[in-house]
């Protein structure tokens, strides 16, 4: 009986080898074969019974995985989540027990962690787990990392950890550096009308000089705007108070202008969700604008309303340009 079943099982994995366009005289079914043969009854169970184990095992394989490839446990773990999340996960390093991904699973048994890595959303902060490695993120996908770990944008403790590990900071350094200088430089043209970037935003603004320019104000995105990930910090905040001609009833108008890299740079998540609002509400500000009058209205909890859509002021052959 356990023989036919054995024979069973292995023309399931034939089966499923030359259906999934692998190559079934290849080392994966060898290999497979001599862990069947030698595995544990957990092991031998999971592969025979799980619809997604040999996609999982010969993931794990292509990537020198030696011992959560035969380790049900994590073989579980890793099955919890998405395909698209998993061909990330398995490149991390497995050599051995305690290997870097053995640690990442362990966190996986944190459901906080593991629904954050599984939704579709934050798909980039699982492919920045992978920054050290060549070929995970391009250029792009670096700069928006490095400015949502500047702002503190990721909710998640542990995702932020994972980011933060090891090489993964000296991949996201450059970055950051170039960023922060950047925006700087950008603080201090700005607080300068003869400077090239004032005049450059000037020209892109209608009535500019009608703003006051505020730096590093903090905005809510959600009721809980303590949490970390629930508000948002753009580099620059252009403020005017405005009053409606027919209800003759003032408010606050913004224009939202962020310092970016290149033209390319994207926004990141909380920056592109601010821009579906209308406005928001204040969660801090500083005690005066880098440049124009005071605002004695612009203060704490204070709701404004957004004008446009965002601008950058990027960096192109270094001198600022607005898009």
């Amino acid at each position: 009986m356990q023989l036919k079943k054995y024979i069973h099982l292995l023309l399931l994995v034939i089966i499923h080898l030359i259906t999934s366009n692998l190559n079934a005289q290849g080392c994966t079914l060898d290999a497979l074969i001599q862990d069947l043969d030698k595995g544990t009854p957990e092991f031998k169970n999971f592969i025979n019974n799980n619809d997604n184990a040999l996609d999982i095992y010969d993931d794990l394989y292509k990537n020198g995985s030696k011992y959560v490839l035969t380790n049900p446990k994590y073989l579980k773990i890793l099955d919890g989540l998405t395909p698209e999340v998993r061909k990330y996960i398995v490149a991390f390093t497995d050599d051995k027990a305690g290997s870097t991904l053995t640690k990442f699973l362990d966190d996986c048994d944190d459901i906080n962690f593991r629904n954050y890595i599984n939704n579709p959303e934050n798909i980039l902060e699982v492919k920045g787990f992978l920054a050290h490695k060549d070929g995970i993120l391009s250029v792009n996908e670096k700069e928006i990392l490095a400015e949502m770990l500047e702002a503190n944008e990721i909710a998640n403790d542990k995702v932020v950890a994972w980011l933060k590990r090891g090489e993964n900071m000296a991949a996201f350094r450059e970055s950051r550096e170039a960023g922060n200088a950047w925006g700087k430089l950008m603080k201090e043209q700005l607080s300068n009308q003869n400077s090239a970037a004032y005049k450059e935003l000037s020209r892109n603004i209608p009535e500019f000089e009608t703003y006051s320019i505020y730096h590093q104000v903090q905005f809510c995105l959600k009721s809980d705007c303590i949490s970390q990930g629930n508000y948002w910090i753009p580099d620059f905040v252009l403020v005017r108070e405005v009053q409606n001609p027919v209800t003759g009833i003032k408010h606050l108008e913004t224009i939202i202008v962020d310092a970016k890299l290149s033209a390319s740079t994207g926004w990141t998540k909380n920056q592109t969700a601010a821009q579906k609002m209308s406005g928001w509400k204040v969660k801090s500000v500083p005690s005066d604008p880098i440049i124009g009058n005071k605002l004695t209205d612009f203060g704490k909890n204070v709701a404004v309303n957004n004008k446009q859509s965002f601008l950058k002021l990027y960096k192109n052959d270094n001198i600022a340009k607005v898009l």
